[in-house]
């Protein structure tokens, strides 16, 4: 069976395309922020700024680890350990 016309669809197949123009829209995406997100990219963005290390405190360290004066407390070392944990149960 021979379907007449069959190239006549191809060629207004191919008009139809060129006529087609893209849709605009009036509208933009838009985006809003809550404060809560405003604040943690505020505070991220300040992190980012310090530095990873803190050298002159490192120094300081290392100079009484050297002399001797260097003396940690195990009873404030604990203390902040069990902090961490509610020991409340």
């Amino acid at each position: 069976m021979r379907v007449a016309g069959i190239n006549r669809i191809g060629e207004i197949y191919k008009t139809q395309q060129m006529k087609m123009e893209p849709i605009k829209t009036k509208k933009q995406d838009e985006v809003q922020l809550s404060t809560l997100a405003k604040d943690y990219q505020y505070a991220l963005n300040a992190a980012k700024k310090l530095p990873d290390v803190r050298q002159k405190e490192v120094d300081t360290i290392k100079e009484r680890i050297s002399s001797g004066t260097y003396n940690v407390d195990m009873q404030e070392v604990s203390e902040k350990i069990m902090s961490r944990f509610d020991m409340k149960g």
